[in-house]
């Protein structure tokens, strides 16, 4: 999944998310005043968080030595043995 602002209108993405979140629990909160400014927040919050995952978030996913079959060797079609030794394989989030 590609991270996503979404709209100003908080229909998609982040925004989406946070102010369908924000709507559920507003009888816990006391109220949320203006739709208008209850999406602004929303989106507001979205544009400073995906900029950030993606700049700083680091990815590391472990491959154990006993864990083969993870992918198909092209060239004789079966699955590839496990590694020797445990492997990282790391990335970043966009």
């Amino acid at each position: 999944m590609a991270l996503s602002v979404g709209d100003t209108a908080c229909t998609t993405g982040l925004s989406g998310a946070i102010y369908t979140q924000m709507q559920a629990q507003a009888v816990n909160m006391g109220g949320l005043g203006s739709d208008a400014n209850v999406k602004a927040l929303c989106y507001a919050l979205a544009n400073a968080i995906i900029p950030f995952l993606t700049a700083n978030a680091v990815i590391t996913c472990t491959v154990g030595a006993s864990q083969g079959g993870l992918q198909i060797s092209a060239a004789v079609g079966v699955a590839t043995a496990a590694p020797g030794a445990p492997q990282n394989i790391t990335g970043v989030l966009s």
